[in-house]
């Protein structure tokens, strides 16, 4: 097939739904489908055209991307480009291809990545979805979250893949701290909780793979190396994570590691707890919890093993191979009806 995925962000910009788009389509590239990207040139350097992996990238030039107008004036002038694909599959962006949906006839279907960092969400963000839900063919939510806090009815729910392989425990004790550095990502918990941990540990290595606006406040208490393509070895240098994001806690459980998450309002909460390993990893609301957590399996891991092999088990399982064979069923099961 002849596929076409919409996404605000693309390779070489790091993030969540830019590996999901571009893990995915490699493998339903080895599955025999051709893949076109539609993005945002999110850097006015970037080409506007490109091929990376035998993926083709088209970016929305860098001066369209101020006004949905001209971004909708260029999607109508490019009507070609879609007029060739079997379907379509918008990741969160479906109202980019709205002044098209009812001039060619070409299944849609979206994925709902994650929330916009707001509690609650607001009520434009939930009409949005809605919109998106009544006008797309079928429709994936990335964790049972979304239905309950977007009223969003999910043709599937997923959380993600990995291609993390099992590594060994490694010697030394370390913490890595997976994710962006920001509010929303609940920064002051993790950085309260470390500090409470170094008056007592003061040789403790902490290692940040993420940047953001706190990376400084970070920068005090640990090691930040910004954003990574590739973790793996972070990863085999720690033994124990902390990250709140689905895709770097399946990493993260792929490879052995112990996961702690944290959260401070709700809707995250139901995003850790409705989880189908959350009894897998342990998620706290406040910096002491999260810092007695730590204390305790830096003092003695042998009470976790249970579970950390557990997690890795059920990790393992979570292909990107497999993500590609879920996205398959779902447009043919929709496409044949």
């Amino acid at each position: 097939m002849q596929i076409i995925f919409l996404s605000r962000l693309y390779n070489p910009h790091i993030g969540g739904v830019e590996t999901h788009v571009a893990k995915l389509s490699q493998a339903l590239r080895k599955k025999g489908h051709t893949i076109t990207v539609i993005t945002s040139q999110h850097d006015p350097g970037l080409p506007l055209y490109e091929t990376i992996s035998n993926v083709k990238i088209v970016r929305i030039p860098h001066h369209l991307l101020d006004s949905k107008f001209k971004l909708w004036c260029w999607m109508l002038e490019h009507i070609g480009l879609f007029k060739t694909a079997d379907l379509i599959h918008a990741h969160d962006v479906f109202w980019w291809f709205l002044p098209l949906k009812f001039l060619i006839l070409k299944p849609i279907f979206t994925t709902f990545h994650g929330w916009e960092g707001r509690f609650p969400p607001t009520h434009r963000a939930i009409l949005w979805r809605k919109l998106a839900e009544l006008l797309s063919c079928g429709h994936i939510c990335v964790g049972e979250f979304i239905t309950h806090w977007y009223h969003t009815k999910a043709s599937v729910i997923i959380y993600g893949a990995t291609d993390q392989k099992p590594l060994g425990p490694n010697k030394g004790q370390g913490i890595l701290v997976l994710g962006r550095l920001d509010p929303d990502n609940d920064l002051d918990i993790i950085i309260g909780a470390l500090k409470t941990i170094q008056k007592h540990r003061r040789n403790l290595k902490i290692t940040f793979v993420g940047d953001g606006p706190l990376a400084a406040k970070a920068g005090k208490v640990g090691t930040v190396h910004g954003f990574q393509s590739d973790i793996s070895k972070y990863l085999e240098h720690n033994n124990l994570v902390i990250t709140s994001s689905y895709l770097s806690m399946l990493d993260a459980m792929a490879t052995g590691r112990r996961v702690f998450s944290v959260y401070s309002n709700p809707l995250k909460k139901d995003y850790l707890r409705l989880h189908p390993a959350s009894n897998r990893f342990t998620a706290h609301s406040d910096p002491d919890s999260l810092a007695q957590a730590l204390n305790l399996y830096l003092r003695d891991p042998s009470p976790d093993s249970v579970k950390i092999t557990s997690a890795k088990r059920w990790a393992s399982k979570q292909t990107w191979s497999h993500l590609a064979d879920t996205y398959l069923k779902l447009w043919h099961l929709k496409m044949d009806t």
